[in-house]
This record gives C-alpha cells, sequence and structure tokens, in this order.
C-alpha cells in the first residue's frame, strides 16, 4: 500500500499551468463533516501544506506527500459521519496559482472511503481507501416523497363502538312547568306557566335529564331573573361537568370497542356547553389517561348539526392513517341556557322545553382488525355539509353575560323539509338509490315539528323515523349528541327484533344533522350483517 501511494503521490499534475517554477504556492486541503441528519451542520478542519518543503517537489506541478494522505485517513477515520473533501489553491504572493476552477465538483462519500477530487490533476482521483468502522450505523432519515406516501387506509371508515351517557337526575316532561316556574320563583305569571304547559305538551318529551338540580338553581337567584349576570356560574358548571360526562360515554364506548386505550391515536371533543383552555379534550385525556401524543380536535358552539361533523371528520381521519382510531365525543349541558321565563321574550320559552343534558362517544376506525375482534356497527360510506337558502338567522346563538340565548325561529321545520330532499337526491343518486323508504333513517330529532314535516314532505312510511322519534321522548334534544345515541338504539332495536343488518335490516341508511347556519349535515352509511 505504501508503495501505491509513493508512486500516485509522485505523479505529475495535467493542467498545463507553467513551469514548475510556478508551482510555487500553497495548498490547502480542507475537510468538510457534514452530519447525515442535517446537511447544513458542517465541521470544518484544515490544514496547510507548503510545496516548497522537502516531501513535495514541483517539477512538473505540486506533489503531495504521504503524510499528507496519512493524516487525512487517520483524521477521517475517526469521523462517524459523512464527509467530504474539498481542495482550495491559494494564490502566493507573485499572483500565481492554480485554477480554482468550479468544475471542480467535490464528492460526497462515506466514512469508509476517500476521494479528493482535482487535488493534483484536472480529472484525475485519487484511490478509494477502504476505512476502518467501529461506528453504529446511524438510522437513515426518511425522504418527503415517502412520508408523503404513508400508508393509508385501504378500506372505508367504521363505526366501531358506541357509548352513551346521562346525568342521574331527570324530571318528567308532564310535570316540568310546575317545576319551572316554582324553582324560579315565577308562579305569579299564571297565563305565561299556562303556555309554557301546553309548549311542553307538543315536544312528544316524555322526560329529561340535568346535571343541574334545584338544590344548584336555589343557590344562585342570578339563573332566576332572565338574562341576569350570570356567565360565571354557568362557566364553572359547565367546564366542571362537561369533560365527566363526555368521560363517562367514553368510557363504555372502550369498553365495548375492547382494544387498549393506547391504540387511540385522534380525538375529537365537541361541546356548545362552556369553553376553557385548555379545554374539554384536554380534560378528557386526563381523566381517561389516554397517550399524550394523542391528536386532539377541540369543536365549541358547533350546535346541533355537529353529531353529523364529529362523524365527517372522523372519517377522513381514520382514513387518512392506517391503523388510525378516532374518539369521538360530544357532551352537552343546558346550564349555559337555563334561565327563567320572561313575558317580553316568549320565544325562550321553546328552548326551555326542549333541551337536555347528555354525551355520546364512538370509536372510529378502518379496516376492522377481526384478529383483535373488532366488529364495526355501520360504514361511514360519504359526507356532506351544505348551508340552505334562505335560512339566515333561522337557528342561532348568542353568548352574552347572560348565558347562550338560542334562537329558534318558527320556520326552522318548513326550511329544513323542503330542502331534505335534495340533499338525499346529492348523496343517493351516486349510488342509484331514489326510493326513500328503501334506506333506514337517522335524522337529528331537533323538535316534533320538524321530523313530522320531513317524513310528510318526503313520504316516509311512519315506522321510519321511530328511532328518533324514541331518542327525542327519552332524552328531549341533546344537541350534538342527539343522532349518536339514535345510531346505538337503531342497532340495538335492529339485534333484538331479528334483523339481518344493524340498519333495521336494509342496508344502506342516511344520518342528518340539522343546526345553525341553518346547516345541514349528511352522512351516508352502510350497516353490517347481524
Amino acid at each position: 500500500m505504501a508503495s501505491r501511494l509513493r508512486h500516485l503521490a509522485s505523479r505529475p499534475c495535467h493542467r498545463g499551468i507553467g513551469p514548475p517554477t510556478t508551482c510555487q504556492q500553497s495548498l490547502r486541503l480542507r475537510t468538510i463533516i457534514a452530519s447525515p441528519c442535517w446537511p447544513s451542520h458542517r465541521q470544518v478542519e484544515s490544514l496547510d501544506v507548503n510545496p516548497a518543503r522537502e516531501d513535495l517537489t514541483g517539477t512538473t506541478g505540486a506533489r503531495a506527500s504521504l503524510r499528507i494522505i496519512a493524516w487525512l485517513v487517520a483524521n477521517l477515520a475517526s469521523r462517524p459521519r459523512l464527509a467530504r473533501i474539498e481542495t482550495h489553491s491559494v494564490k502566493p504572493s507573485n499572483g500565481v496559482g492554480m485554477d480554482d476552477r468550479p468544475d471542480q465538483d467535490p464528492m460526497v462519500l462515506s466514512s469508509r472511503a476517500i476521494v479528493v477530487p482535482g487535488l493534483l490533476s484536472q480529472r484525475s482521483y485519487w484511490p478509494v481507501l477502504p476505512l476502518k468502522q467501529n461506528h453504529k450505523k446511524l438510522p437513515t432519515m426518511p425522504s418527503l416523497e415517502s412520508i408523503r406516501k404513508a400508508p393509508r387506509a385501504n378500506g372505508f371508515a367504521s363505526i366501531l363502538a358506541i357509548g352513551r351517557a346521562n346525568p342521574e337526575n331527570f324530571i318528567e316532561q308532564s310535570t316540568y312547568a310546575d317545576f319551572f316556574f316554582r324553582i324560579t320563583n315565577s308562579e305569579h305569571l299564571v297565563d305565561l306557566k299556562k303556555k309554557f304547559q301546553r309548549i311542553c305538551d307538543k315536544t312528544a318529551i316524555r322526560k329529561r335529564h340535568f346535571v343541574w338540580n334545584e338544590e344548584f338553581i336555589t343557590a344562585n337567584p342570578s339563573l332566576h331573573t332572565f338574562m341576569d349576570k350570570s356567565l360565571d356560574v354557568r362557566q364553572e358548571v359547565a367546564i366542571k361537568e362537561i369533560p365527566k360526562l363526555g368521560a363517562e360515554a367514553a368510557a363504555k364506548a372502550i369498553q365495548e370497542w375492547g382494544q387498549p386505550k393506547s391504540r387511540i391515536t385522534h380525538l375529537i371533543f365537541c361541546t356548545t356547553s362552556g369553553m376553557d383552555l385548555p379545554g374539554a379534550d384536554y380534560q378528557l385525556t386526563q381523566i381517561l389517561g389516554l397517550n399524550p401524543n394523542v391528536e386532539r380536535v377541540m369543536l365549541y358552539q358547533q350546535g346541533c348539526f355537529a353529531g353529523g361533523t364529529t362523524l365527517r371528520l372522523a372519517k377522513c381521519l381514520a382514513e387518512s392513517r392506517k391503523g388510525a382510531r378516532v374518539l369521538v365525543v360530544c357532551a352537552e349541558t343546558t346550564t349555559v341556557l337555563f334561565r327563567g321565563p320572561s313575558e317580553e321574550h316568549q320565544d325562550d320559552l321553546v328552548t326551555q322545553a326542549l333541551f337536555a343534558d347528555g354525551a355520546s362517544a364512538l370509536i372510529v376506525g378502518a379496516d376492522p382488525d377481526e384478529a383483535a375482534h373488532e366488529r364495526a356497527s355501520f360504514v361511514i360510506v360519504s359526507t356532506s355539509q351544505v348551508l340552505l337558502p334562505d335560512s339566515a338567522g333561522a337557528i342561532g346563538g348568542h353568548v352574552s353575560e347572560g348565558g347562550l340565548l338560542a334562537t329558534l325561529h318558527r320556520d326552522v321545520p318548513q326550511i329544513v323539509s323542503k330542502n331534505v330532499g335534495k340533499c338525499l337526491e346529492e348523496a343517493f343518486i351516486p349510488f342509484g338509490i331514489s326510493d326513500w323508504n328503501s334506506i333506514f333513517w337517522v335524522p337529528h330529532p331537533g323538535g316534533r315539528a320538524i321530523l313530522d314535516l320531513v317524513e310528510e314532505r318526503v313520504g316516509l312510511k311512519p315506522e321510519k323515523l321511530l328511532v328518533s322519534r324514541h331518542v327525542l321522548a327519552e332524552y328531549g334534544n341533546m344537541s350534538s349528541v342527539c343522532v349518536h345515541f339514535a345510531l346505538d338504539e337503531m342497532r340495538k332495536r335492529s339485534a333484538r327484533e331479528g334483523k339481518a343488518t344493524t340498519g333495521e335490516g336494509l342496508e344502506w341508511g342516511v344520518l342528518f344533522g340539522f343546526g345553525p347556519g341553518v346547516t345541514v349535515e349528511t352522512v351516508v352509511l352502510r350497516s353490517v350483517p347481524l
């Protein structure tokens, strides 16, 4: 090896730069050590060599000594990184020197070899010298393209489990008018109480659950008077009870799912009740003991259509990453909108007669793992959202010091029902379906009038909306939570009645969310065999 190196070191330069005397110059050998993890990180070491020394001759050009080569070998062999060697000439005082030409592209090499381009000749390279590799192999940095092409799910997102929860406290709708006017010290408003009783009787609600009770209302007189300053009281209850109620529903869904919590990759939490930083999504993560790297999405102030919104978002997340499992949680409480009656604002009586407290949770994921006993209840085929024309201001809400004041225009049932047909056509015509009685129905039970007019306008058989009517009767309007309760009720009822599928024996179905905007969420579902 030594004789070979001496032979190479004695080779002349063929740059044609003049007689030997013109090569009386300095050569600078520089090693640039580049980290494989970050190319811009470089460590520079230099060695100046004077060709006038006895170990360099200049008969036709500069010659490097074996001592320089030995230094390079010793220096680079200890570098557990990628090395790149460049040569730079430094002109002497007489202005004559080797040409630093831009075409001398340095070669990138591993720590197992050295290549010095253009050191002694224009297109002659030094031999590759094997170096001892005594370090561990560093991991390869993934390329952007490989990250972009990360494996996606093969199939559609499916609902793998459903859990639900309600506060223990509930009140019968038939007695609610007496209760409401008594605890708000409003019994002197006799005519208004009679009107409220008629409203309650028409809701088709049997009972409703609440996180608050009579003692709480009595202890907070700011809730008795219409729009009195009470936001702090409402907020305190909401930020405490919403995560707890959501966690109860989530625990049931996880238990049904039967998989370790560590498999949950995403969390979507939705509520219209209270806001805090960090939010209910954070609190739920702590209560359940989820992984700290769970990717969370927090949805505030969406309203009644958000039961469909959460399914739309969960579908996107579950299908975008292979193995993703999304925990969806919706939780609502009327603490934010409960208030005493007012003769000047009688529209609020409908709000007081309709809404209730509850929470729902679902596990959503694509490609159920049969080996782990994952089983789908419904497949989420497609989703869409639309703002209905000429509906601005029909459903809304405004948060102020007096809490959340909801707006429910009397024309909402007509607005929703006359647009449902178009939503159905856009969702199902691509699948060749136009008989709306051939699919199962899960519309949001926002109120009895909405269900009645949708049934009439679309020409549905009375039994098509039984599940939604059941949820409205037993729980009231729980906003975003309702449609998830209806899905759970449908699959359980189908099993009890011996139906062939989770969708009342039918293959295709639709879930509707109606809410502020007026916004409609349309979710096309497929049932699974029982």
